[in-house]
């Protein structure tokens, strides 16, 4: 298993997304990012990602990732938010070095439960096991950690995407 720090120093708020619930539909003028007349379509990752490869990302717990700092709650403790981008971060993490050159990951759903709240100066651990690869299609069993306390789980769908071709479409 590999590991990974990180230090997420600004994190930005949508006022509109559940606490627990955050659903990304990729879209961007009315045309599907994903659709498969995408001229990387004949990219199989089931053939090139495994079932079970896994990540850990950690960071600790600074007040740049509070609740109060983001704007979803006004106590000093964890987010979730940036337990969640903890939880995409291990994700992304856990396929990045599969994939060939000029590929990686984009999140497009994501649901988690946030069972206990962290103080500043925690260090927590997000956990990423692919479950299963259909297409371009990852699907993640995530889970955070403080020490061996289970701080929230849920899964995690990324999608492989063409880097330049995805940014060409913004």
């Amino acid at each position: 298993m590999r590991a990974v720090k990180i230090e997420i120093t600004k994190l930005a708020f949508f006022s509109n997304l559940g606490p627990i619930l955050l659903y990304l539909q990729e879209n961007v003028d009315g045309v599907g990012l994903f659709d498969d007349k995408d001229s990387h379509s004949n990219y199989n990752t089931e053939n090139m990602l495994e079932r079970g490869l896994k990540y850990t990302s950690e960071m600790v717990v600074t007040d740049a990732v509070t609740a109060t700092a983001v704007g979803s709650g006004d106590m000093p403790v964890l987010a979730t938010p940036a337990m969640m981008a903890l939880m995409e971060n291990a994700s992304m993490l856990a396929v990045a070095n599969e994939l060939p050159i000029g590929f990686t990951t984009v999140g497009g759903y994501i649901e988690s439960s946030h069972l206990r709240p962290t103080a500043v100066g925690e260090t927590v651990r997000a956990v990423a096991q692919v479950k299963r690869v259909d297409g371009k299609k990852i699907e993640f069993a995530v889970a955070v950690y403080c020490g061996d306390t289970l701080l929230g789980e849920g899964t995690h769908l990324r999608f492989v995407v063409e880097r330049e071709k995805f940014l060409s479409k913004l």
